[in-house]
């Protein structure tokens, strides 16, 4: 498959960059999003889905009424793209938009983008689950979504009928462990917020009025090169991310300048804006210095510590003012890994606030009254129960884990009870509910039965290598790499890969390690490492990146797991290093670039840290929550990350 070839003539890109009033085409609309579009997109979708939902997005703006209010860039950057965050893309626009053009028939602007969000609030209410998003689909399929799936979802709804809309968020809120994400409208010329599938009676009315009010900064990242008024914090070939921080609190203007050991300031230094939460100091934004050494963020008005680093070399520093406009420290790069420092450091959050919004108590109580949670609590009455699964599956006996997969899959029960079945009917019932098992709760929920079958009936059996069933249904077997959305890949991989190996049965370590060889070896040769071409960093699939023989760093690594697991190779991405690792020898291996199947076996070691609990000190102390530990290397800190029970107790 060849990439597609951006064609603008000279008349199209006129209208792009704004200079013509003629409606853009298809073409165009389809050549702009391609043009920015992530390395991923371009691998797990076809030309033709993004030009139907380029179709609708064009037809929204003719036949909705503020279509004409709509310039070139407000359209181009916040109703065309289909992207929203790391979701998977799906055919919602197409499906939905006679829905919703009907819903908002002769309202305002202003109240379509009010009634477009009860008619989210009917369809999702709010879940906490873990960071893979769901796609609009999937979230009406479940009817439920944390608050990244909810404005993912709003977004879409807002787009589909021309509203220029985007997600906003705080990466991680100044006064208490969590974060969060919303969304922001254009409506008659100015930009407003709302809670995602939480309707109020106007906009810029949520529950986060006050945590927004605290806020140390809040962002979005904006399809395409984007030439708006806001600041930005970042340009890459994908997106732009903006800081929106303004349209909320008072801020200030901090300025960081680094300087090495001798006070000469450093350019393309990075330097980290950190807030203190979940028991790390998170890097919120990290920013490049400029040639004066300096690098310039607007925040709201709390403490932020920074870290600043270059060439092996760090320093920190604490932004620490209150109510003043400007806020400017200097940090000199005067310590290493080897000269590691100790630091004591106090942080305030920003103080007390609310963002003003007024409404009456009747006009409050009058929205409330709205059905939509009965509507939705009617649609979510037909997932499968317990006392339902055997009628469902039609046959008794089974063992519970059949019942209880059925109905954890809730609203996307009907493909796990098809995979069930057809597992049992060809007499593969065991594995195929024991690799239901190795998937969260949100795999068995937007997880198609063509996945589940694909790798129970084409993933090799088990060898020499995955004897144990905890290590074949893990790492062989089960379907889910990293935080790829799950689509089948074992029989192309298998197809693409088996005229250039020994897919001849494995008699011992020998075999085994000739395999690895070779299937890490085509996949070095064979897809072109394209980091630049994934800024937003999405986890493409292993079909996906098979198809184009390209991928970034990390979807590379997800693909090279996936090649192996399909040859009956245990395989994974190490969750707290991030390497891609086989297994041999009861071993886990780093897969190295340089050394092909002769990889290293990463050191292995115990650190204790001993708490003896006192006044006014916690009993047990958490990671994650109470603390947490980072690795520095190169100047550089990387959070390490624990599954759960590794490192939560002391």
């Amino acid at each position: 498959m060849t990439l597609k070839k951006i064609t603008l003539t000279l008349a199209a890109t006129a209208c792009i960059l704004g200079g013509c009033k003629r409606e853009m085409t298809v073409g165009e609309a389809v050549d702009f999003l391609y043009e920015y579009m992530s390395i991923a997109d371009k691998g797990d979708y076809s030309e033709d889905f993004f030009r139907d939902n380029a179709e609708v997005a064009l037809r929204a703006r003719r036949e909705m009424p503020w279509g004409k209010q709509l310039d070139d860039r407000m359209f181009r950057h916040f109703v065309l793209p289909v992207r929203v965050n790391n979701e998977r893309l799906d055919d919602f626009r197409t499906m939905y938009y006679d829905t919703l053009k009907a819903r908002v028939e002769g309202l305002s602007m202003h109240d379509a983008a009010l009634e477009i969000n009860h008619w989210c609030h009917e369809k999702v209410t709010y879940t906490p689950s873990d960071a893979r998003t769901f796609s609009p689909l999937a979230s009406i399929l479940n009817g439920e979504g944390r608050c990244g799936e909810e404005s993912t979802f709003t977004v879409a709804a807002m787009r589909t009928v021309g509203i220029p809309a985007r997600q906003v968020y705080t990466p991680r809120w100044a006064h208490t462990d969590d974060n969060h994400a919303w969304v922001e409208v254009w409506t008659d010329g100015k930009w407003s917020f709302l809670g995602a599938c939480e309707p109020e009676l106007e906009l810029n009315m949520a529950w986060f009025n006050e945590p927004a009010a605290r806020a140390m900064l809040m962002h979005t990242l904006v399809f395409g090169d984007y030439r708006g008024p806001e600041d930005v914090i970042r340009r890459t070939a994908s997106f732009t991310e903006i800081n929106v921080i303004g349209n909320y609190v008072k801020t200030r203007r901090n300025i960081v300048t680094v300087n090495d050991s001798e006070g000469k300031p450093v350019t393309g230094a990075d330097v980290g804006f950190c807030i203190y939460n979940y028991g790390e100091m998170f890097p919120a934004v990290t920013l490049k210095t400029d040639d004066k050494g300096q690098a310039i963020l607007h925040t709201g008005i709390g403490d932020m510590f920074v870290w600043a680093s270059y060439d092996g070399r760090y320093g920190i520093g604490k932004l620490h003012t209150e109510g003043i406009e400007n806020c400017g420290i200097t940090i000199t790069l005067d310590h290493t890994d080897a000269d590691p420092m100790k630091i004591d450091i106090d942080m305030n959050p920003p103080a007390n606030g609310r963002i003003p919004a007024e409404a009456s108590e009747e006009a409050i109580a009058a929205n409330k009254v709205r059905l939509e949670d009965s509507l939705r609590h009617a649609y979510t009455a037909t997932f499968t129960t317990r006392d339902n699964a055997e009628e469902r599956l039609g046959m008794a006996g089974l063992p519970e884990d059949a019942y209880k997969q059925l109905t954890d899959a809730k609203g996307n029960w009907r493909d796990i009870r098809n995979f069930i079945v057809k597992a049992n009917e060809n007499d593969r019932l065991h594995d195929g509910l024991e690799m239901l098992k190795t998937l969260s709760r949100k795999d068995l929920r937007d997880t198609k039965c063509e996945v589940l079958w694909d790798a129970l009936t084409t993933a090799a059996k088990p060898n020499i290598l995955s004897t144990k069933d905890e290590i074949y249904f893990n790492y062989v077997l089960c379907p889910r790499i990293n935080g790829e959305f799950l689509q089948p890949f074992h029989t192309e991989i298998h197809e693409a890969l088996s005229p250039y190996i020994n897919t001849s049965e494995i008699n011992d370590e020998d075999d085994a390690r000739a395999l690895v060889n070779e299937i890490i070896t085509w996949a070095r040769d064979s897809i072109a490492i394209a980091d630049s071409l994934n800024t937003r960093r999405l986890q493409a699939t292993p079909a996906g990146t098979l198809r184009i023989r390209m991928a970034d760093g990390r979807s590379k690594d997800i693909f090279t797991v996936a090649a192996l697991r399909t040859f009956g190779i245990p395989a994974r991405v190490d969750q707290m290093t991030g390497k891609a690792q086989y297994m041999i020898d009861n071993e886990w291996v780093d897969i190295t670039a340089e050394s092909a199947a002769l990889g290293t076996i990463s050191e292995k070691g115990t650190m204790t840290m001993n708490y003896v609990p006192g006044k006014g000190t916690l009993d047990n102390p958490e990671y994650y929550r109470h603390f947490t530990l980072s690795r520095i290397q190169d100047g550089q800190r990387r959070l390490l990350d624990f599954e759960d029970g590794d490192a939560t107790e002391l």
